[in-house]
């Protein structure tokens, strides 16, 4: 089936009344705007999209909106987004929702709609997968979105079309083989991913844990810069979706509460400055400042004994292991 066109709404709809439910829709001051399935398309790429979780887009309905009670007791995400770039001189509030019965898991719901419907957007079922394992960690992102970009090349040539379901052991698998080829070749790969918009933000969340590991950061080489800040942007969509990351072979940090792309980024990217020149065991001072991770990005920690701390820390561990080399963009006084 494809999008049908809602009469009351003029926005765009997929799915069934009483299963998984997608729809689209747009207002132009207060009017119903009649989105197109391209426009939803481009909807996707912006990194603006603000997400709710169904309890509390229910909550923050206006007194007497009808509703009936089984669409109340759905569970979903709801993504909205003010938006001036679709339409030259026209500003819309565009309201993304998808929604599904209590008994079906969102993960099966995703996958029925893409079963079902024929042109729904691959990367807003991405942005949708982001967005619904981030609400069942309890932390809806604005970081959902980056996953939509990493499924769709730069090309824009659609993923292939789903042929089944992929097991964990196999999204594990592919990881384990293509994940950092992959990323290393992206946007043009050398390997594709998994068959199908589900299956594929499935591998690339997947992808996005594996940086966290010890063994998936020795992975990324350090001689490709390039690879390097991709494989962060990457990392941050698991940082930013989940309560906690591992920091290497310690124990699990959590994030700041406010999950931002650029303060994961950063984490991650400290830590692979550290990990890339063989110091995997952090002294407590360094533990301590990776585990802040404050909500801008710093130049230094900003307490001075915590500052020293890190930085004898540091100048121990390069003295003892003898593996330590200066990494990134630094910015060094010169003296008077």
């Amino acid at each position: 089936m494809t999008a049908r066109r809602v009469p009351q709404s003029q926005g765009l709809g997929w799915g069934e009344v009483n299963g998984p439910q997608l729809d689209a829709l747009a207002l132009n001051n207060g009017v119903p705007f009649p989105l197109t399935v391209e426009d939803v398309g481009a909807v996707t790429r912006s990194l603006d999209l603000e997400w709710r979780s169904w309890k509390q887009y229910l909550r923050e309905l206006p007194p007497g909106t009808p509703l009936s009670e089984g669409f109340k007791r759905f569970q979903g995400v709801v993504g909205l987004l003010t938006v001036n770039t679709l339409r030259e001189g026209i500003n819309l509030f565009i309201m993304l929702r998808f929604a599904h019965p209590p008994y079906i898991q969102p993960l099966d719901a995703l996958y029925q709609l893409e079963e079902t419907e024929e042109d729904i957007p691959p990367a807003l079922l991405g942005i949708l997968y982001a967005a619904i394992t981030a609400d069942r960690q309890g932390r809806l992102p604005s970081t959902a979105p980056y996953l939509g970009t990493f499924i769709v090349d730069k090309d824009d040539n659609h993923l292939r079309p789903m042929v089944r379901r992929w097991s964990r052991k196999e999204i594990a698998r592919w990881v384990e083989e293509h994940g950092i080829t992959w990323l290393r070749t992206y946007p043009h790969p050398d390997v594709p991913l998994p068959a199908g918009a589900v299956n594929a933000a499935r591998a690339v969340m997947e992808l996005s844990r594996f940086l966290w590991e010890p063994e998936g950061m020795a992975s990324v080489p350090p001689e490709e810069p390039g690879t390097v800040l991709r494989a962060g942007m990457l990392a941050a969509l698991w940082g930013s979706t989940h309560r906690k990351v591992r920091i290497g072979e310690e124990s699990y940090a959590g994030l700041s509460n406010a999950p931002k792309r650029r303060t994961a980024s950063w984490l991650w990217l400290e830590y692979y400055a550290l990990v890339s020149r063989g110091i995997v065991r952090f002294p407590p001072e360094v533990q301590k400042w990776l585990r802040s991770v404050p909500s801008e990005i710093p130049l230094a920690p900003t307490d001075r004994r915590l500052a020293e701390g890190v930085a004898n820390a540091l100048v121990q561990e390069a003295e003892e292991e003898g593996v330590f080399a200066p990494y990134d963009q630094f910015i060094v006084p010169i003296p008077e």
